[in-house]
């Protein structure tokens, strides 16, 4: 299901509200698996767009993957960036399916708090296939 304007309001309230309860995130994306941004937190089209490309490419890629090696379905695909400048911190990029048809992707600094981001994005996720799903979530309550 593609969400109508309401839906993507909440959404964006949704990643708005994350990003601002973990400093750590740098970004939080939707897109339709065919590359189309649903919503975003990030700044520039042009990154948004790049972004978009890339990362439904790199799920796709890793669904295959896992199929052809036999290992069931893909439920997040990760990298972690490290910057060329030594001083920079490395990043974390989570790709996770929300339905058949859209995925969410969280670009994060690997820090301590890490794992606490993790846990923040799935619940975002959660509330997200409710919304594609066409349910009324509750607001979450961040870690």
């Amino acid at each position: 299901m593609l969400l109508d304007t309401r839906g993507i309001a909440r959404a964006t309230r949704c990643l708005w509200s994350l990003q601002e309860a973990m400093t750590e995130i740098e970004g939080l994306l939707i897109t339709q698996t065919d590359g189309i941004t649903i919503t975003s937190t990030l700044r520039g089209v042009d990154s948004i767009q790049r972004l978009s490309a890339v990362t439904n490419t790199l799920f796709m890629l890793g669904e295959d993957v896992s199929e052809q090696w036999g290992r069931g379905q893909a439920l997040e695909v990760r990298m972690r960036i490290k910057p060329s400048e030594a001083n920079q911190p490395d990043y974390f990029v989570s790709i996770k399916p929300l339905t058949e048809s859209a995925v969410l992707t969280a670009v994060f600094v690997v820090n301590d708090a890490h794992e606490k981001v993790d846990l923040n994005v799935d619940l975002a996720a959660d509330y997200l296939v409710s919304l594609l799903e066409g349910d009324n979530p509750t607001s979450v309550n961040w870690y």
